[in-house]
């Protein structure tokens, strides 16, 4: 039996909320939520709500300070 697990941090801010999780290759990724959407999530490319559509890879060098507090605070609970 093969068991996969996968890890998806919500962080609420001033800003709003956003989903944090890691894709296949470990890279960062982001959702934002408001207040009538779901968060879609699949490692499965043919699936609707898979990674690489839904998803975007957090960029550090283009946040501002508020977002990188963000990003940070998501990182620490992803580790």
């Amino acid at each position: 039996m093969t068991i996969e697990t996968n890890k998806i941090v919500i962080v609420k801010s001033n800003l709003g909320r956003f989903a944090f999780t890691k894709d296949e290759t470990n890279n960062l990724v982001y959702q934002e939520i408001g207040n009538v959407n779901q968060i879609y999530f699949s490692t499965d490319k043919n699936e609707g709500g898979n990674l690489s559509d839904d998803w975007n890879i957090v960029n550090m060098l283009g946040l501002d300070d508020e977002y990188k507090t963000i990003v940070e605070t998501a990182i620490k609970q992803l580790n």
